[in-house]
């Protein structure tokens, strides 16, 4: 079920503009280290916090962090690498061109149901839907940038307290694979989301490895 998250997960982050990437660390009821990444992007005009998966570290120091973090994100955007943006990013390529974002701006606000839009997240919503994407190239790039860039890590915190439910002093030996897809279920929304989730979860237990039964059934 895990590899069947990741992999629409991973269909979500393709499909996106920009990411960005959240990552806390503590230290769980079997004094093991524990690193919590979890990734925000737009999907479908909204901002999304997606949790990834707990991951067991050697150590307790910024290298350790740094490698497992960039080992994540290595086949994520292994074909973007410039798709991640962070908090303190502010060389953005789209302000390049600085007097056609002028001009774009100049144009939006003299248009009454787009100067009275307050939110960004609205705004973008608002742009894609009256079909003014082409129009406001720019504008909507800023958007996104704006809507990706993290403002707390509110949801790497709530990871946690899901960690202190799930590995309990009965279960402190559970090891980093299956903590992570038991975390996984907390993620009700988007798994409901997935388009024939329990027949891709099906076929991908039989497709592993082989096995005496066929355990997937084909239509002649």
């Amino acid at each position: 079920m895990l590899d069947v998250y990741h992999e629409e997960g991973r269909k979500e982050i393709e499909n996106s503009p920009f990411v960005a990437v959240i990552a806390d660390e503590t230290t769980d009821v079997a004094c093991e280290f524990q690193l919590v990444i979890v990734f925000r992007y737009l999907c479908k005009g909204r901002p999304v916090e997606r949790f990834w998966r707990f991951y067991m570290l050697d150590g307790h120091d910024a290298k350790s962090n740094a490698e497992c973090i960039l080992n994540v994100l290595q086949p994520l955007l292994i074909h973007s690498p410039n798709k991640l943006i962070a908090q303190s990013y502010d060389g953005a390529s789209v302000m390049s061109d600085k007097n056609m974002l002028k001009n774009e701006l100049q144009v939006l606000y003299q248009r009454d149901e787009l100067s009275t839009t307050s939110e960004a997240v609205s705004l973008s919503i608002l742009l894609n839907e009256e079909g003014l994407n082409c129009t406001f190239q720019e504008t909507l790039k800023l958007l996104v940038i704006l809507i990706t860039i993290l403002m707390s890590t509110s949801e790497a915190e709530r990871c946690f307290s899901r960690l202190k439910r799930i590995k309990t002093f009965l279960r402190n030996t559970m090891k980093e694979e299956r903590l992570g897809a038991l975390d996984m279920f907390a993620e009700q929304h988007f798994v409901n989301g997935i388009e024939n989730f329990n027949n891709k979860v099906i076929e991908n237990f039989a497709t592993k490895k082989e096995r005496r039964m066929d355990l997937i059934y084909r239509k002649l």
